[in-house]
């Protein structure tokens, strides 16, 4: 079901990523797992994630990357428009869906950390031991901003609904997709 997923692998292994952790999610029919690479040197964490849902599967790749002054760079070649907005601290790169490889994905998330002003000698080394915690918290921290700006709620029962201001901010999401599909 997801052929490009072993390739991907593949290709993060010679290029001497680190495998860190798996985590996998099922949730209101979607199975979701996320495979965790790291790499010292290119102080950058790569997420390999398989996404399933009734018949329809895909994978896509994050590359992320945190400066020592709290910024978060991610590029990414997940298929759609984020349903979330990101917290201002993340800075977020969207790239072809088919990008041509890991290599060239890396080096085009380098590119875009230097055009948003950011510094590559600034950025932190990944700590293995906690990518989990920071996921979490990056997680909880947009689902915190989501809800300072409106976009969520929380509902009676303590789960999240969306709002009108949401209902309007996913709308204008799935016309940037149609438009970009299209």
């Amino acid at each position: 079901q997801f052929p490009e997923a072993a390739h991907m692998i593949d290709e993060l292994e010679s290029l001497d990523f680190e495998h860190s952790s798996d985590y996998t999610w099922n949730w209101a029919g979607s199975a979701q797992h996320y495979s965790f690479y790291w790499h010292p040197e290119e102080r950058a964490v790569v997420t390999v994630c398989l996404c399933k849902q009734a018949n329809v599967a895909f994978s896509y790749v994050t590359i992320s990357s945190r400066a020592s002054d709290g910024k978060i760079y991610r590029t990414s070649n997940f298929p759609f428009s984020p349903t979330l907005k990101n917290c201002p601290d993340v800075a977020s790169n969207q790239i072809a869906c088919r990008h041509c490889s890991l290599k060239q994905s890396l080096d085009n998330h380098k590119r875009f950390i230097t055009r948003k002003g950011g510094a590559l000698d600034n950025l932190m080394m990944p700590d293995p031991d906690i990518l989990n915690v920071e996921v979490e918290n990056d997680i909880r921290d947009q689902i915190n901003h989501n809800l300072d700006t409106g976009i969520i709620a929380i509902t009676e029962n303590g789960k999240f609904r969306y709002s009108f201001r949401g209902l309007c901010f996913l709308w204008k999401q799935f016309i940037k997709d149609m438009i970009r599909l299209s």
